[in-house]
């Protein structure tokens, strides 16, 4: 009998004991007692909801908070330094993707975001360096060759661009080549004065990708420059103000009438260009050479002493510039 009641009483206090603990489980947990980790990740979902919603201030609030609770977790300054980057702010965002790779040192994504956004603030040295980095921890991902072939352009350092593509081109079949591939070849060819080859290759880039405005640009000027008119008008009409200005669309028309010899609608038209705020130092030369065949030789060389003094160092490869220091001026 003894025996018995011994079991009974060791159940009896088992059952009190786990329907304490299940009130107990049941009650709210105040803030105070809540785990700081559980509330650090808290934080961080809500901050992943606002960032995606739009809402980046509260978001940066809360990621901040989750940071303040626990500063060695990765993901949390990886969603920070996201937000940052979608407030605008590149330099700070550099800042909080260096504190990524301080806890995780192997991250391609990370290399490659920093890469990504030195280069949209031109240090293209610096952008180029975490881009082999990101390479080197993911030899599979062929593009991080092309971007860094197209930092190397941005640099005009074209024999060190050429090496990263023919990289490329040897670790990808030929069906697969990314129409990058063949915008970056165009301007290496350009470059060199193949205006054939570089037209060439961007009517490939625009087989399987749309054009830029920068690429649709050297297009009309490889078209130029190689005395294909025709080819550049029928390309210009094509385009709309989304991809080239007004003041470039006047420009490219205005140079497009001035070689079919119709000066007064040339005339108009690089007026206009300038009147819209065309970015082509180039339309104060074409207005010289207009004014030029027009015979207002006096309104050609202020055209062209404006295009002496605005043209960047070198100068424009493209233009022969001979009518400067030709005109009788």
């Amino acid at each position: 009998m003894s025996l018995l009641k011994f079991v009974i009483k060791i159940l009896i206090i088992s059952v009190v004991f786990l329907i304490t603990s299940c009130i107990y489980m049941s009650k709210p947990i105040s803030p105070e007692e809540q785990p700081k980790e559980e509330s650090a990740f808290e934080d961080y979902s809500q901050a992943l909801i606002l960032s995606e919603t739009g809402d980046l201030d509260k978001a940066l609030v809360k990621i901040n908070s989750a940071i303040a609770a626990n500063h060695k977790i990765s993901k949390f300054f990886l969603l920070k330094a996201e937000i940052l980057e979608k407030k605008d702010e590149p330099i700070q965002a550099l800042a909080i993707y260096e504190e990524v790779l301080k806890l995780k040192s192997y991250n391609p994504a990370v290399y490659e975001k920093i890469g990504r956004l030195l280069a949209n603030v031109g240090q293209y040295h610096n952008a180029i360096q975490n881009i082999k980095k990101a390479y080197s921890q993911n030899p599979d991902a062929n593009y991080f060759l092309l971007l860094i072939a197209e930092y190397y352009v941005e640099l005009k350092t074209f024999d060190r661009a050429e090496d990263y593509l023919t990289l490329y081109k040897n670790q990808v079949k030929a069906s697969s080549m990314s129409g990058d591939y063949y915008c970056i070849q165009s301007e290496i060819f350009y470059h060199e004065g193949n205006f054939e080859d570089a037209i060439n290759a961007i009517n490939k880039c625009r087989a399987s990708k749309t054009l830029t405005t920068k690429e649709n640009k050297l297009l009309l000027n490889a078209y130029l420059n190689s005395g294909q008119y025709d080819k550049l008008y029928s390309d210009l009409i094509s385009l709309n103000n989304e991809v080239l200005s007004n003041g470039d669309m006047h420009f490219y028309r205005g140079v497009y009438y001035f070689y079919k010899k119709s000066y007064q609608d040339a005339l108009s038209q690089l007026e206009f260009a300038l009147q819209f705020g065309t970015s082509e130092t180039r339309v104060y030369y074409y207005l010289g050479k207009t004014y030029l065949e027009l015979g207002q030789a006096s309104k050609s060389k202020e055209m062209f002493e404006l295009y002496r003094s605005k043209a960047e160092e070198p100068q424009l490869e493209d233009i022969k510039i001979k009518e400067l220091d030709g005109a009788g001026f």
